[in-house]
């Protein structure tokens, strides 16, 4: 069936999927599927999500519109996937938990995807233009952030998330910036020439195996205390890695072929086997800072 209505009812919750082919609020539990792009002038979204255990179904369609793609707001258990997303925000969620966002194209505007809540997954992303800032925001715990392709800033602000095998970045800004503890890095790779591949900020975080290869910015960034930076390689750029600081330890990276290997600002850092060369410079130990 083919919707002719703004709101949809209950026939989403049972039998084959509501088919989908104009804006439309859906208020009940059920599985939900495009069947046509989706285009409009308005300022409002063009799929409104205010019901749990909603599965909606793109069909590799497209939906624009100058307001969100999708809203959500305070639901659970909400799947999207297989989507084309266009306008200023093509997926805007507020309280949204437990929730899977997987194969969709946010788009190339200001904030493709604006997703917050806790023990969210977000897989095969792709947003951004290489002009705009931050096109994918998480903002929350215990989410997961992977295999994602944008052309800007995937920004984390939350514990405990876990942002792993994603491609980030463009010419002039920051890759993946994370502002929280706890949270692991692990396995991301940088296109272009950001000015900072990984922008660091809270304790007790783990950045490991990621690739950068290096234009003229820095590889990563550490700004407060307490993290972990292992087995990362940074090369051919200014710096490999800043260290802003304290009580961090920098353990086996790579970070040859930069202006300096490690720019070590804060105190009682360790610093332990990074391979450096005579452009990368030596672990410079300033402040009291350990070099094993």
């Amino acid at each position: 069936m083919v919707l002719t209505s703004g709101i949809i009812g209950t026939a989403g919750a049972r039998g084959n999927p509501t088919e989908i082919d104009e804006p439309v609020v859906i208020d009940e539990p059920g599985h939900y599927k495009l069947v046509d792009d989706i285009n409009t002038s308005e300022d409002t979204a063009i799929i409104k999500i205010i019901a749990d255990d909603i599965t909606l179904e793109g069909n590799g369609h497209r939906i624009r519109s100058y307001g969100p793609g999708i809203s959500a707001d305070s639901v659970s258990d909400l799947t999207i996937q297989n989507l084309h997303i266009g306008g200023f925000v093509g997926i805007r969620a507020t309280n949204t938990d437990s929730s899977l966002v997987e194969n969709v194209d946010g788009g190339a505007d200001a904030r493709g995807i604006y997703f917050e809540g806790n023990e969210n997954t977000f897989v095969d992303i792709r947003t951004g233009s290489a002009l705009t800032d931050t096109g994918f925001l998480v903002v929350g715990s215990h989410n997961e952030v992977r295999e994602a392709d944008t052309y800007n800033t995937i920004g984390i602000e939350g514990d405990n998330n876990h942002i792993r095998r994603n491609t980030a970045g463009g010419f002039g800004i920051t890759g993946i910036r994370v502002q929280g503890d706890g949270n692991r890095v692990r396995e991301n790779s940088f296109r272009g020439a950001p000015d900072v591949c990984i922008d660091l900020y809270g304790t007790d975080n783990l950045v490991q195996r990621n690739t950068a290869e290096l234009v003229a910015g820095t590889g990563i960034v550490v700004r407060d205390n307490a993290n972990k930076i292992v087995n990362n390689e940074a090369r051919g750029g200014g710096y490999g890695i800043r260290l802003n600081g304290d009580h961090n330890k920098v353990i086996r990276n790579d970070v040859r072929d930069n202006r300096e290997g490690i720019e070590n600002n804060g105190e009682n850092n360790l610093l332990r086997a990074n391979r450096t060369d005579s452009q990368g410079g030596a672990n410079r130990p300033p402040h009291g800072n350990g070099r094993r």
